[in-house]
């Protein structure tokens, strides 16, 4: 039995290998922080840690606790 590839058929918009379409066109339009939450949290975590090691914090804590 021979298998005949190539008789001039044409193949148009077809997908191989993809059994849900809808399903993986909604994952490629996926942003940056919806593909890499873990990657997102430590980076933001980082620089709110950094942000948290000047000393102007203890001017904006005191301010806060004279208003109450």
């Amino acid at each position: 039995m021979k298998i005949k590839i190539g008789d001039k058929n044409k193949i148009k918009d077809s997908i191989i290998g993809k059994q849900n379409i809808v399903g993986n066109e909604a994952k490629n339009n996926e942003g940056f922080f919806h593909k890499h939450p873990v990657l997102t949290a430590l980076l933001t975590s980082f620089v709110i840690g950094f942000l948290l090691l000047f000393s102007f914090w203890d001017d904006v804590i005191n301010f806060i606790e004279n208003i109450f």
